[in-house]
C-alpha cells in the first residue's frame, strides 16, 4: 500500500462510500466491497506468505522426458532452473511463481494491479479467481478459510483507519521500500463462531498499530498467533508470552534446518545419521532434539490448560469439547492444535499486504 497510494485510497473510497465512517467493515460487508476484495486477491497472488513447497534440491544429475536436470538444483529460489534440452524450458519453483505469474492469464503479471479482477471487454478469465497460496487436492491449507476471513477483515480495517506512507530519514525524505520477497516461517460453516474473537483481536492490533506503529512486525505475530490461540483453546496470549516465543523460536529453526546445504557435513557423509548427537559434524540431530522438545511443550500446555477449564466450568474451547467426545482421538487432536499454532507464529501475509 505504500507502494501503490493511488490504490490505498481507492479501496478507501470504496468503503467510505458503501459503510460510511461511523463503524469499521465486518464480514456482512465483503460482498459490496468488491475493489477491496479485489486487494486482497491481488495480494495473495502477487506475494503469499509462504512458498508452496518444501526446498528440494537434486543431488545428482537427472533426465526426464528429454530434459536435463543438473545436480544441485534447487527447486525453492525465486529464480526459475534452465532445462536443456531441443528447446529451452523454464523450471518455476513450487513458490508458485508459474501459476501466479502466468502472462497467458494476467496481464502485467509482475505489476500490482487490483483492477485485473473486473471484468473486461474480453470477458474474465476463470481462473483468475483462483487463490493457489493455500494449496489445492488433498494437502490444501486445513485453515484457509479462517485465514481468508482474517487477512481480509484486516486489509478492510486499515484501509478504514490508517492512511499508510512511506517512512521518511531525518531530512524528511521518504526512505523507498526493498521489493525483496521474504517469508518467515474448521470446516466452512462454523466459522461464524470466531467472527467475536475475529473482530477483538483485529480491532485490538489496530489500536495498538495506533499507539506504537514502529512495532508493527510485532503486532502482526501477535494476531496471527492470538487468533488461533483464542479459536481452539479459547486462551488469550502475548507476544511476550513464553509459549509465543517458543512457537517462534521452533519455526525459526525449523525454517532454517529445511534449506537445502544447511547441514553440509551430513549430505558429506550420510553415515552421521548412526552416531550420537554430541559427535562432531551431528549438530542436525542437536537442532532436531531442540524442535522435538519445542514442540512437546506448544503440543502439551495448551492443550492441558483449556481442558483444566473447561473441566472446572471455567471455560470452554473446540479443542477441549472435541477432546471429550472423542478422548480416542486425542493425539491426532493435539497435533492438529499444535499445527496450527505453529503455522500462525510463522504467518506474515499481512506484512505483505503493506509492503504490495
Amino acid at each position: 500500500m505504500c507502494q501503490n497510494p493511488n490504490i490505498q485510497a481507492k479501496g478507501r473510497d470504496e468503503i467510505e462510500r458503501v459503510i460510511g465512517t461511523d463503524r469499521l467493515p465486518t464480514f456482512e460487508d465483503r460482498q459490496s466491497l468488491p475493489y477491496v476484495e479485489a486487494i486482497y486477491r491481488e495480494v495473495m497472488r502477487l506475494h503469499p506468505a509462504l512458498p508452496l513447497g518444501l526446498p528440494h534440491v537434486s543431488i545428482e544429475d537427472d533426465f526426464y522426458r528429454g530434459y536435463h536436470i543438473p545436480k544441485g538444483s534447487k527447486h525453492r529460489s525465486l529464480k526459475p532452473i534452465r532445462l536443456t534440452s531441443v528447446q529451452d524450458v523454464w523450471l518455476y519453483p513450487t513458490y508458485g511463481m508459474a501459476m501466479n505469474r502466468d502472462p497467458d492469464v494476467y496481464t502485467e503479471p509482475d505489476r500490482f494491479l487490483p483492477e485485473r479482477y473486473s471484468e473486461s471487454p474480453t470477458g474474465p478469465f476463470e481462473s483468475i479467481n483462483n487463490i493457489y497460496a493455500f494449496g489445492f487436492g488433498r494437502r490444501v491449507c486445513a485453515g484457509r478459510h479462517m485465514a481468508e476471513n482474517t487477512i481480509w477483515l484486516t486489509i478492510a480495517s486499515v484501509l478504514a483507519t490508517f492512511t499508510l506512507g512511506k517512512a521518511k530519514d531525518g531530512k524528511g525524505n521518504e526512505i523507498d521500500i526493498p521489493g525483496e520477497y521474504t517469508d518467515q516461517f474448521f470446516r466452512y460453516i462454523s466459522l461464524h463462531r470466531y467472527y467475536p474473537a475475529q473482530y477483538n483481536k483485529i480491532h485490538e492490533f489496530l489500536r495498538q498499530l495506533l499507539m506504537t506503529p514502529d512495532k508493527f512486525m510485532q503486532h502482526t505475530m501477535k494476531l496471527s498467533q492470538a487468533l488461533v490461540y483464542k479459536g481452539l483453546y479459547g486462551l488469550d496470549v502475548d507476544s511476550e508470552d513464553p509459549l509465543a516465543k517458543k512457537a517462534v523460536e521452533v519455526m525459526d529453526t525449523l525454517g532454517q534446518a529445511l534449506l537445502p546445504g544447511s547441514f553440509p557435513a551430513y549430505e558429506r557423509f550420510p553415515f552421521l545419521r548412526f552416531m550420537p548427537s554430541w559427535f562432531p559434524g551431528c549438530r542436525f540431530k542437536r537442532i532436531a532434539i531442540q524442535c522435538s522438545q519445542g514442540v512437546k511443550e506448544v503440543d502439551t500446555i495448551p492443550f492441558d490448560i483449556a481442558m483444566a477449564h473447561l473441566e472446572s466450568g471455567t471455560g470452554t474451547s473446540p479443542i477441549a469439547e472435541l477432546a471429550i467426545r472423542k478422548p480416542q482421538d486425542i493425539k491426532a487432536i493435539k497435533a492438529m492444535g499444535t499445527i496450527s499454532y505453529l503455522a500462525s507464529a510463522d504467518t506474515v501475509c499481512i506484512l505483505d499486504y503493506v509492503r504490495g
